[in-house]
């Protein structure tokens, strides 16, 4: 049986909001939660941890569409948070600023369910990734997240050729990682896409499929331009990265220059 997902709808136009409903209520196994006031919607976000939030322009409200997901973004524990805007804007600039400010896609009005239901159903696929990785990383903390013994096989059990990797690997991903975050902060995905796909190269060296499977999904959002999505798995890709370089350090010579 599978657990439903909650998914809210956040908006002022009292004929798009029913419509919206109920097209988001086709969606299978999910709940749907509709607020017209951001300030309800925001206390109610803070208290449970949504899987989608369709937010309107809320033109009529004390704050917009836009600063709405500014605010949830702020939420401990909300940066992850999947945010689908429906707007009647087309404007280009106004789309720019919203997926800089941490809105995931846009939909533009008018549009059906053939419109909402793939965008929809990919942000909801993401969002069980987030959990399914976030599940993982709960267990990995309990063990390692080098497999050493599968890592040395794959080199022919060459102890020494091990040492080299751990050296080279310890070497390339701290810059790898600076550069990551640089580039997410310039909004910079192409930068972000080349310096993930050097970092995955750099792992895959390894035996460590979680962190492996996290610079995957980072490479992955990147290489779509999906600027919110390639932030959020870039917060559950460093974290291991960094763990996996304390975890190499041991297998380093002792004479290793490092740093």
């Amino acid at each position: 049986m599978h657990q439903k997902v909650d998914i809210i709808i956040l908006d002022d136009d009292m004929v798009g909001l029913p419509m919206l409903k109920q097209l988001a209520e086709k969606l299978p196994d999910c709940n749907v939660r509709e607020f017209v006031h951001p300030a309800v919607a925001l206390a109610w976000c803070k208290q449970n941890d949504v899987d989608l939030v369709i937010v309107g322009e809320l033109v009529s409200s004390s704050f917009d569409g836009v600063e709405f997901t500014k605010y949830l973004r702020e939420l401990p524990g909300r940066a992850d948070t999947p945010v689908l805007m429906v707007t009647a804007n087309d404007d280009r600039e106004l789309h720019k600023i919203a997926l800089q400010t941490g809105v995931n896609e846009l939909l533009t009005k008018p549009f059906g369910f053939a419109q909402l239901q793939p965008l929809a159903t990919n942000m909801l696929a993401i969002r069980a990734a987030q959990k399914r990785q976030r599940e993982e990383m709960a267990g990995a903390r309990r063990k390692a997240l080098l497999d050493s013994d599968v890592t040395l096989q794959r080199l022919a059990g060459d102890q020494t050729l091990l040492a080299n990797v751990a050296v080279a690997f310890i070497r390339t991903a701290p810059p790898l990682l600076a550069s990551i975050t640089t580039a997410l902060a310039a909004s910079d995905l192409k930068r972000a896409f080349m310096q993930a796909h050097a970092l995955k190269c750099a792992v895959a060296a390894l035996e460590a499929p979680l962190v492996l499977n996290c610079v995957l999904n980072l490479e992955k959002h990147a290489k779509r331009g999906d600027a919110p999505a390639s932030a959020a798995a870039f917060r559950l890709a460093h974290p291991l990265v960094r763990r996996l370089l304390t975890e190499l350090r041991p297998l380093a010579p002792p004479d290793a220059e490092l740093d």
